[in-house]
């Protein structure tokens, strides 16, 4: 069973017992990890949370190699706010490519609508702190979506600004959960997020 005092006292030691001291931390905070991560950021995608919680271990790993790692502080805390900072890192990432994928493609919509109204509503809304604001909303408005909406939407935010078709996403959906929704379930449930998310904007005054 895990010992917080035994584990310091491995990871205080030598080479051998620090090696272990770390496989002991990663079996004991590597489920809690994935957990906390899927749950207070809902807008990462799996294989980057997979990502993170190894950076995470790889962290302690290097601080104490280099004899900077505070025995005496309590582990949980340290491991979460690393996995925490990185978290919003990889979030940052994520808002600097859409921003670039939105600049790239400005022009060629642009041009195709140019002296149409829609051509004006599409200039006022496109703007890269727009799409961050609207991308930021969407990861917070999934949390209020019954299950199979919130996989739907889940899938959206992940693979933004391209959508995946019908049967990917009920592919995509069957890996992460182990269960295969219906295509026409697929269907009304990204009907029924667009409609909610337009209502979720005019109610936030967004």
């Amino acid at each position: 069973m895990y010992d917080e005092d035994d584990l310091k006292l491995l990871l205080g030691g030598k080479h051998e017992e620090q090696e272990q001291g770390i496989e002991t931390l990663c079996e004991t905070y590597s489920k809690p990890l994935w957990s906390f991560l899927l749950k207070r950021f809902p807008g990462l995608r799996h294989e980057d949370v997979g990502e993170i919680v190894s950076d995470t271990f790889i962290a302690v790993w290097r601080r104490i190699e280099k004899g900077t790692f505070d025995l005496n502080q309590p582990f949980a805390k340290f491991v979460f706010t690393v996995a925490k900072n990185k978290a919003i890192d990889q979030l940052r990432k994520y808002k600097t490519q859409i921003g670039d994928t939105i600049d790239d493609d400005i022009g060629v919509v642009a041009e195709r609508i140019q002296n149409t109204e829609a051509g004006y509503n599409w200039h006022s809304a496109v703007s890269y702190e727009r799409a961050a604001a609207i991308q930021d909303t969407f990861i917070k408005f999934i949390r209020t979506l019954p299950d199979v909406q919130r996989q739907v939407a889940q899938v959206m935010a992940d693979n933004f600004p391209d959508e995946l078709g019908q049967d990917e996403t009920t592919h995509e959906i069957y890996r992460r959960t182990g269960k295969r929704p219906t295509i026409a379930s697929i269907k009304r449930a990204r009907t029924e997020i667009r409609q909610k998310f337009k209502e979720y904007l005019t109610k936030n005054h967004i």
